[in-house]
Formats: structure tokens, sequence, C-alpha cells
């Protein structure tokens, strides 16, 4: 009869270590991906706040024919942006260092920089692709 009682007491002794095993475990993994969603998030609004800033610049300078505050927008895009669009925006630098002014040159790798920022975003939040 002891021996039932002990066996009884060790099977649960090893439930209860178990249990909490399992608890510490789904808690790690979740604590994990919360983060890893929350970084997602944060990125992603920088990315959005990025491409706003981007499209207001680009329209300021179109009405303006300043590019005053490209080196801002240049910084951000080297930060946040992809390996495609960095190179557009070191294109896009050297031919301001270059000519100093709007170039043809220019506006067409701004244009170029538009559509892959905005497909781009699109993709990211989920809605389809159009051509503006």
């Amino acid at each position: 009869m002891l021996e039932n009682v002990d066996l009884k007491n060790i099977i649960s002794g090893i439930a209860i270590v178990a249990s909490v095993l399992i608890a510490v475990v789904g808690w790690y993994i979740n604590s994990n991906q919360n983060r890893k969603h929350e970084l997602f998030k944060r990125s992603m609004d920088a990315r959005i706040k990025l491409l706003e800033d981007y499209l207001l610049f680009f329209e300021n300078a179109l009405q303006t024919k300043s590019l005053n505050g490209f080196n801002q927008i240049q910084v951000r895009f080297y930060i946040y942006g992809n390996k495609d669009e960095i190179e557009i925006v070191k294109t896009i630098a050297s031919e301001i260092e270059r000519n100093k002014q709007m170039t043809q040159e220019i506006y067409k790798k701004f244009l170029e920089l538009n559509r892959l920022a905005q497909n781009r975003l699109r993709k990211e939040i989920g809605l389809d692709k159009v051509d503006i």
C-alpha cells in the first residue's frame, strides 16, 4: 500500500513539473512572437512615414524646383529602405551633387523611386498594386 502512494506522488510530481515546463516554454515562444510582431509594426510605421515624407518632398520639389530637404529623406532611405531603393537614392544624390538642381535624369529617378516605394508599401500593407 505504501508503494502505491509513493508511485502516485511521483507521478503527480512529474505531471506538475511537465505542466510548469510547458507553461514556461509557451510563455517564451509567445514573448518572442510578440517581440517580432512589435518590431514589424514599428518598421512598417517607419516605412509608411518615410514614404509620406518622400512624396511630400517630391511634390514640393516639383512646385518650387528646390531640392532642399533631400538629405533628410536620403538618410531615412538609408535606414529604412530596401537595397534597390537605396541604389536609386544614391544615384539621385550623386546627380544632385553634380548638377545642384532638378534635371530630367533626377526627375526620372524620382519617378522610379515613387513607383517602387508605393508598390512595395501597398504590398506590405495588403493592398492591390495600382498604376498611378
